[in-house]
């Protein structure tokens, strides 16, 4: 193989070595653009497992949450839930129900389970109904006077 045919065949391959390098580079923008198009599109769907796992845990949709109080949401869902409610299980609801905003669902949540006289702390982030609540959420007492929902 003479010189000239080797010089022109190395620098044909540096080229392609290159090309390579951008289009793996591109490619793999690509497959971070579709996960999160996947994401988008499974966060957005309403036969997503994610929402019928999180529906079937809570027991509750979040229409049937729209207009009420956070503290009246959050005693709803307890009730049926066998007076249980976990903080990360709830907040994704809350949010779709429109009772809390994005911005304020950790702390307002949070102080609101820590400071309700309606639930009782039973570990990080699990809250118990106490036993004098009643009928309250359900529907049998009137206006609610505790914190408002947000819209």
């Amino acid at each position: 193989m003479n010189e000239i045919n080797k010089t022109v065949i190395l620098a044909e391959l540096e080229n392609l070595e290159r090309k390579r390098e951008r289009l793996a580079a591109s490619l793999h923008e690509v497959t971070c653009v579709i996960e999160v198009l996947k994401k988008t599109i499974e966060h957005f769907d309403p036969t997503s497992k994610r929402r019928v796992v999180r529906q079937e845990v809570l027991n509750v949709d979040a229409d049937e949450l729209r207009g009420k109080s956070l503290e009246d949401a959050l005693i709803y869902v307890a009730k049926r839930n066998d007076g249980i409610v976990r903080s990360s299980s709830v907040r994704p609801l809350l949010v779709e129900s429109g009772v809390l905003r994005v911005k304020q669902t950790s702390h307002a949540l949070s102080v609101a389970l820590r400071t309700s006289e309606y639930f009782e702390s039973v570990t990080r982030g699990k809250y118990r109904l106490r036993d004098h609540v009643g009928d309250f959420a359900m529907g049998a007492r009137g206006p609610s006077t505790s914190i408002k929902a947000v819209k």
